[in-house]
């Protein structure tokens, strides 16, 4: 087994992000709302992180493969600390618009440099364990950053913190001596979204799915169970549960693709997702003990697709000989990103045409089609061979940023 000295720096500073982010995200629509801005104003902030993130996955891998990883995330870290300290110095929304986009910018950048980073230092044998260990350290980070706006008032202070502490995002990596990841062959094509899709639709189709699905279940769910009349006890109640099953999921459905194989397990989880997400829609006047029974196995299915996607589409780069993975990490990531932006809109417009379960039967519908596709592309093409299979990787959880 090889020595974990690469892998913990990487981890290390993903938790030091997360818990930046876990404060960040929630603490600026709290700060905006205590100003008194308009709803819409503040979705147009939360909007620009995510066209941010979307720029970030175009532009940055290529940068980092250029300047290597360990300057890449001083730069990513640095910009994000920075932009959430400028947030203390002007208060107009126009301006903290841009800052969110910068910081979604250099958000992606972290991810990048981390999965590309991890994916060159896992072994065949062990790589779900170690892209399992990376979930739940940012799932660790982001559950621990929302602990300190409990613990101390919304303001500007707690701002100047967080960015701190992003900045020092780098720190492990700079400290440690583990070798950085090679750069990519010159004699490699760039692997940008497209190329991704041809080489792996499966992939690609997943990493979509994961964002269409992850972000908009995660976000609206409490607007879904609000409108059906629970209480707040039993939206908290709901909400904690499917979030622990989404991290306690990850190290078995790592462990069963690195077994039976990244198609098998997705379109199991797809289809298992759909039954899940139409139960949940037929089930609106259940009590709140069946839906978070219901609610816990559509987490287990939807939030390893993201791992599953990017696992299978690394398959795919390895049987064809190896190529740039730090751009094939852009690409998965700008997958994903599409979809989390689409996700929470159409999942709102299903809601209001079919009410509070229109989420439900959005998310179905999503996933129903993603299982129909990967059993097609199983019938039309075979496996990767099983010792070319990549790393089952997963993308922190949406809603944290």
């Amino acid at each position: 087994m090889p020595s974990p000295s690469p892998i913990v720096p990487v981890l290390s500073s993903m938790f030091i992000a997360y818990i930046a982010l876990g404060v960040v995200g929630p603490l600026v629509p709290l700060l905006l709302l205590g100003r008194g801005v308009p709803a819409p104003e503040i979705g147009l902030v939360a909007s620009c992180y995510s066209a941010g993130f979307i720029l970030g996955t175009l532009l940055l891998g290529r940068v980092i493969a250029r300047i290597g990883h360990r300057a890449g995330m001083v730069a990513v870290s640095v910009l994000s600390g920075l932009t959430v300290a400028a947030m203390t110095v002007d208060s107009s929304t126009l301006v903290w618009a841009g800052l969110r986009a910068a910081m979604g910018l250099g958000h992606a950048g972290i991810c990048i440099v981390a999965e590309s980073w991890l994916n060159s230092h896992a072994g065949n044998h062990n790589r779900g364990r170690i892209f399992s260990a990376y979930l739940l350290t940012t799932w660790g980070g982001s559950a621990l950053g929302p602990l300190a706006i409990g613990a101390f008032p919304a303001s500007g202070g707690l701002l100047l913190a967080a960015a701190a502490v992003m900045a020092l995002t780098a720190w492990p990596l700079l400290r440690s001596r583990a070798a950085a990841p090679p750069p990519p062959p010159a004699n490699r094509p760039r692997m940008g979204l497209l190329a991704l899709m041809r080489l792996s639709p499966v992939g690609i189709a997943c990493c979509l799915a994961a964002g269409l699905c992850n972000t908009a279940y995660y976000a609206m769910s409490p607007v879904a169970l609000a409108g059906q009349a629970h209480s707040k006890g039993e939206i908290a109640s709901f909400l904690v549960a499917i979030n622990l099953a989404g991290m306690l999921v990850q190290m078995p459905l790592g462990m069963l693709s690195d077994r039976f194989g990244r198609r098998q397990v997705a379109v199991g989880a797809l289809a298992l997702g759909g039954v899940m997400g139409a139960l949940l829609f037929h089930l609106a006047d259940a009590g709140i003990a069946v839906l978070i029974a219901a609610g816990i196995g559509l987490a287990c299915m939807t939030s390893g697709l993201y791992g599953l996607g990017a696992s299978q589409t690394n398959d795919r780069i390895a049987e064809d000989g190896g190529g740039d993975t730090v751009a094939a990490s852009g690409g998965l990531l700008l997958a994903w990103a599409i979809g989390s932006t689409l996700g929470p809109t159409v999942a709102e417009a299903a809601m209001a045409w079919m009410g509070p379960g229109g989420l439900f039967f959005y998310l179905a519908c999503v996933l129903v089609c993603g299982a129909v596709f990967t059993a097609v592309r199983m019938v039309l093409r075979s496996d990767a061979p099983r010792d070319a299979r990549a790393a089952f990787a997963d993308l922190p959880p949406a809603g944290h940023s």
